[in-house]
């Protein structure tokens, strides 16, 4: 009986090292998962980094898609949508809100201008007042059918639909995704962008947007909102 029972005791505790090694190898495939993901993570950022910093460059609607949802992780009061979906009005029906102020960046395409390339601004809706600011960098005074029909889906109480100066205006072919972030993060904090006057890079021949970029890329690797630079900084 003694060597029965010693037997199912090696037995046992076989048994119990094999499960112990299987579970130090899942923590470790889950470790290696965790590193794996992690680097890509680095890398996805580091190449989006490296897209904002260019010089003279638009920002891609998958650039200015993954700005969205850092603004969407770094407060909660709003919440934007992708800007995919310019073609597609009926996806910012999840959006629509009659009760609540919102803010949003929509995309275009060249809309008659000849600086507006898939072009982007900003709106911004005060339910109280049932009016939608349009904050355009071009300070084009038109409302196109599709960004009329985008607005009515997400604010359908809405019935002024007013165009308002930014302080700072585009002046160049590219800067658009940079002016209308630059526009939303200053409604998020409080700021209106017909007085905030942000600070470009007037050297001849430099890139106009170079100082809203690297405030961008701070605030990607800060994962906090902050106002861009300003003009009363200088």
């Amino acid at each position: 009986m003694a060597i029965i029972n010693c037997g199912f005791l090696i037995l046992m505790i076989l048994i119990r090292d094999v499960e112990l090694c299987r579970e130090k190898s899942r923590d470790q495939s889950n470790i290696n998962k965790r590193i794996i993901s992690l680097n890509e993570y680095k890398i996805e950022v580091q190449k989006i980094i490296a897209e904002i910093r260019k010089p003279s460059e638009r920002l891609s609607d998958d650039i200015v898609d993954y700005l969205l949802e850092n603004l969407n992780n770094a407060q909660q009061t709003y919440k934007f949508g992708s800007v995919f979906h310019y073609n597609a009005t009926d996806f910012y029906q999840q959006f629509s809100t009659t009760t609540r102020d919102d803010i949003q960046i929509l995309s275009g395409g060249r809309l008659g201008h000849p600086n507006a390339i898939s072009h982007y601004i900003c709106i911004c809706y005060r339910h109280r007042q049932h009016i939608v600011y349009i904050y355009d960098s071009l300070f084009r005074l038109k409302i196109t059918k599709r960004h009329r029909e985008i607005m009515q889906k997400l604010y359908p109480a809405a019935i002024i639909y007013k165009h308002k100066k930014p302080a700072t205006l585009q002046h160049d072919s590219t800067s658009s995704g940079l002016f209308a972030i630059a526009y939303a993060t200053m409604l998020i904090l409080g700021k209106d962008p017909t007085t905030y006057e942000l600070k470009l890079n007037t050297t001849e021949g430099a890139d106009q947007g170079s100082f809203m970029r690297e405030h961008l890329i701070k605030m990607l690797q800060a994962k906090k909102l902050s106002l861009f630079p300003s003009t009363d900084q200088l």
